[in-house]
């Protein structure tokens, strides 16, 4: 499962979707309930936290539970946080503890479904979403009541988007599912303007130590040396110009080629 979709695997030339989500994710709706609260990001560590202190008090509807379909949403349950918000008549620490309580419910109430319709005896919990230690022993209950294994990534690996898809291109490269990325492939580097932009967005995210701040900052200056690799290059000073410029590549639409300007953005963050 990877809490926004329930797959069954068997193996890499076999994969099927039994449910997804209609709306958002699961980890999407700690991000925007954090964001309704007031509070940073990445929501799920935030929330999480403050769920500790709070009390589930807070009165939330468990979606689609009248319906007959195995699917997930968090629609209804966002705009009960909203509600709650604006009565001002609960603690930010009560709505985090009772929004994490009813998104969790949500999540077992149709895995449960699963579990009685489908023979599991594997079952797996991947992405961001799945370092959420309450979740994890819902899961553990539903294990013993189904009798499955349950397998869910360390703690380390669960922010790394990176290695999960290194992971499955592992597997395609064994079943010789890969093709040239020449033919597929156009490589973009996506920058901020010069170094200092680079420190000052990474210290308002107010999310990583002074020394994970320091180890990125050295390895963009590594990265930026790459920079004639790439066949373009995006310079973000402006997020919708950025988009912009994307969804230009993505259709393969003319923008000026990395090389003409690698020398100077390499000259700017090296001032």
């Amino acid at each position: 499962m990877l809490l926004k979709k329930i797959l069954n695997f068997n193996g890499i030339n076999n994969v099927c979707e039994i449910a997804t989500t209609i709306d958002d994710s699961f980890g999407e709706s700690f991000d925007k309930t954090a964001k309704m609260l007031g509070l940073g990001y990445p929501g799920g560590p935030i929330i999480e936290k403050l769920a500790k202190k709070g009390k589930e008090i807070v009165p939330l509807p468990l979606p689609l539970k009248n319906s007959p379909h195995i699917a997930f949403s968090y629609s209804g349950i966002k705009n009960a946080i909203r509600l709650a918000i604006k009565s001002g008549k609960y603690k930010k620490e009560d709505i985090a503890a009772s929004f994490q309580k009813k998104a969790i419910e949500h999540l077992t109430f149709m895995c449960n479904r699963v579990f009685k319709k489908y023979h599991v005896e594997n079952f797996a919990i991947v992405g961001g979403a799945s370092a959420n230690m309450h979740l994890r022993d819902e899961f553990e209950k539903l294990s013993k009541k189904y009798s499955f294994k349950l397998f869910y990534p360390e703690l380390k690996y669960t922010s790394d988007n990176a290695a999960m898809i290194a992971r499955a291109a592992i597997e395609m490269y064994k079943n010789n599912m890969l093709m040239d990325y020449k033919d597929i492939m156009i490589s973009v580097f996506i920058t901020t303007p010069t170094k200092e932009t680079l420190e000052e967005r990474l210290r308002l995210r107010d999310s990583e130590t002074e020394e994970k701040i320091q180890e990125r900052l050295s390895n963009a200056k590594h990265e930026m040396e790459n920079l004639p690799f790439y066949d373009f290059v995006i310079i973000n000073d402006s997020l919708q110009k950025a988009q912009k410029q994307i969804v230009k590549i993505a259709n393969l639409l003319p923008l000026r080629p990395s090389k003409e300007f690698t020398k100077e953005l390499i000259e700017i963050w090296a001032l």
